[in-house]
């Protein structure tokens, strides 16, 4: 099943959360955390058109 843009923000966001609450992650990690939340999704966009 395709998922439209507004489901990938929706998921991206949620994954973000998730993230920030789970770990209380500190400065640092923080940093560097854009940069991994987008080499996930384009991970996800990899496997779904595999």
């Amino acid at each position: 099943m395709a998922m439209d843009l507004g489901d990938e923000s929706q998921e991206q966001q949620l994954l973000m959360d998730w993230v920030y609450c789970r770990h209380k992650l500190n400065k640092d990690v923080k940093a560097t955390f854009p940069a991994l939340v987008e080499e996930l999704n384009q991970l996800r966009v990899d496997a779904r058109y595999a």
